[in-house]
């Protein structure tokens, strides 16, 4: 890529990778990482993981108290 497109231009990705995936939500809720999936292309395709069978589309609820205490060690 580097050959291609400049010496900048892996670096950029890979500034662009680690940004996206430190981004995320309230502990306890699941971050689908769209940003990241985007620029990895993974944006474009339907897998059986996108709706069925995900943890996160269970219908048991969330005690947001409790996951950001644990979270912040209160």
């Amino acid at each position: 890529m580097g050959s291609i497109y400049g010496t900048a231009m892996p670096m950029q990705r890979r500034m662009e990778m680690g940004i996206l995936s430190q981004v995320g939500r309230l502990p306890g809720l699941p971050s689908s990482h769209l940003g990241l999936n985007t620029v990895l292309g993974r944006d474009e395709t339907i897998d059986w993981e996108d709706y069925l069978g995900l943890p996160e589309n269970s219908e048991v609820a969330v005690d947001m108290r409790a996951q950001l205490e644990r979270k912040y060690g209160i």
